[in-house]
């Protein structure tokens, strides 16, 4: 009977350790979609900004203000921030699976959950 009761305990200590490690890590999760949200939002500022930035400097470089390699400088901030848009869709993506893998809500043949 102590046994069984012990193996009970166990089984009911282990179940809460696995639910709390399941929430952490959800709110985990949660925490990066939304800073992956924002890094969207400021890589999307990032390269606009910089692509009116590289016309400028496009038509300073006709005119002899600017040199080639100050041009070349502001693409590769272009693409710098591209990339960093699109790491932060990546890892947004990501962590919205992980979000529905680990609520048992992931449809992977595209079909939406209904609440």
């Amino acid at each position: 009977m102590d046994a069984g009761d012990a193996r009970i305990k166990r089984a009911l200590a282990d179940f809460a350790e696995t639910e709390r490690v399941l929430r952490e890590q959800l709110r985990r999760d949660y925490v990066l979609v939304r800073a992956a949200e924002r890094r969207i939002e400021a890589g999307i500022l990032a390269a606009d900004a910089v692509e009116a930035i590289i016309a400028s400097y496009q038509r300073q470089f006709i005119a002899g203000r600017r040199s080639w390699l100050d041009v070349m400088n502001a693409v590769r901030e272009a693409a710098n921030a591209r990339l960093s848009e699109s790491d932060a869709r990546v890892g947004a993506a990501a962590a919205t699976a992980r979000i529905l893998a680990l609520s048992c809500r992931w449809q992977p043949d595209g079909m939406e959950v209904t609440p």
